[in-house]
């Protein structure tokens, strides 16, 4: 192990420029290399309390931006206006993407990515196929019983 200098970094270590310690660089935040990852979160957590109307305004726009991304997945797997493959349904709370040949949950832990982020990694992947859209009751029923009631009940 190789001695830091304030602020410096070494191959193995660097110095906290806040607590002055001395760290491994795992330990380092990726996004404010003079810092520690503990003090960047106790520097966040601070901000966030001393500032809650700047918080909601963060928080209203992060919906709005997840709401926005969401919608244009559903049009683009489902047509516009979105609705269920299965049974028709257009409300848009009730609706959900499903994998076509199934192994949904098997991609969002390969990838790392679930909710807003996996819409975001569809549309910057060019929107590929073997993605639908199923109401959350159809969604559940193909996840449990391997194909929805309304399926089951009418072949054609």
């Amino acid at each position: 192990m190789r001695t830091a200098v304030k602020g410096a970094r070494t191959m193995e270590t660097f110095t906290c420029t806040k607590c002055l310690q001395v760290l491994s660089i795992s330990e380092q935040a990726k996004w404010r290399p003079t810092r520690c990852r503990p003090c960047i979160y106790k520097a966040q957590k601070e901000w966030r309390y001393n500032n809650p109307e700047q918080m909601a305004k963060a928080v209203a726009r992060t919906k709005r931006q997840h709401l926005r991304i969401r919608q244009e997945a559903l049009a683009i797997y489902s047509g516009d206006p979105p609705r269920c493959a299965c049974c028709g349904e257009t409300e848009l709370t009730f609706l959900a993407l499903d994998h076509i040949e199934g192994g949904g949950t098997a991609e969002f832990l390969r990838l790392g990515v679930a909710g807003s982020s996996f819409y975001a990694f569809l549309r910057n992947n060019g929107w590929p196929p073997g993605i639908q859209v199923l109401c959350h009751n159809c969604n559940q029923a193909k996840g449990s019983h391997g194909k929805c009631p309304h399926v089951l009940s009418n072949p054609n």
